[in-house]
């Protein structure tokens, strides 16, 4: 009987200390879980910051294209310019019309099948046609030097 008594009481003993270890492994589990969780939120953190990151890469190219856009822009402004504020001389407009145009046929050379935008690029030689024709009626000379600045064929 003592026998079946000690045998009770020493699993008691280990079913407590089963019990324990179980807790003891819970915690362990809990603890790593935690420490995975916020291994996880840092990770999500550093690649949101990677992505604002790239945006801002992104605007920063955007914004510089712009500045140097209209820094050619003002550039053409200033050498076809016949006086201080020129913006509307048929020489000032056939230039800006010719950078746009050879802007938009280095995009047509990589996008062949972009008929829109080939629509606008045949606008854009009519309307500088247009400009060409009247300078040669108003003032030869005028006409003749704008075709050698620009190099266009005539």
């Amino acid at each position: 009987m003592d026998e079946i008594k000690n045998d009770g009481v020493a699993d008691g003993v280990n079913a407590e200390a089963e019990t324990e270890a179980v807790k003891a492994g819970a915690e362990t589990v809990e603890a790593e879980a935690v420490e995975t969780g916020a291994e996880a939120v840092e990770a999500e953190a550093a690649e949101a910051d990677a992505e604002v990151k790239e945006e801002n890469i992104v605007a920063d190219a955007v914004v510089a294209d712009i500045v140097k856009k209209d820094n050619a822009k003002t550039e053409v402004i200033g050498k076809f310019a016949r006086h201080e504020g020129d913006t509307g001389s048929a020489e000032v407009q056939i230039a800006l019309l010719t950078q746009r145009i050879a802007k938009l046929n280095g995009h047509l050379a990589v996008h062949k099948k972009d008929n829109h935008s080939r629509r606008g690029l045949l606008k854009m030689v009519g309307a500088r046609r247009s400009l060409l024709k009247y300078l040669k009626a108003k003032d030869i000379e005028r006409y003749r030097n704008i075709l050698a600045e620009l190099k266009l064929r005539k």
